[in-house]
């Protein structure tokens, strides 16, 4: 089993805003992981070696900002957010 999760970065018009970097820091012992956002906007993270349904999210960073955290995210789960300037 795996999980995975898709996040999408938006400007103010809702245009995808790509080669932002998306940062989630899970727990502890989950970790924090980054990727980039695709020319679509989307940032892409999965895992082979987790098999639980969902985990726990502390912080969301697009670039160096806060803009979500301590929720549970789903499996499959996708999040959008606006990247102002």
């Amino acid at each position: 089993m795996s999980w995975s999760t898709s996040i999408r970065v938006v400007d103010d018009e809702g245009n995808p805003v790509p080669n932002v970097r998306v940062t989630i820091n899970f727990t502890i012992f989950t970790g924090i992981d980054t990727a980039y956002t695709n020319d679509d906007g989307w940032a892409e993270f999965s895992y082979d070696s987790i098999d639980d349904s969902r985990l726990w999210v502390n912080d969301i960073y697009i670039n160096s900002e806060r803009v979500a955290g301590d929720f549970y995210l789903d499996d499959g789960e996708t999040q959008s957010f606006t990247k102002t300037d």
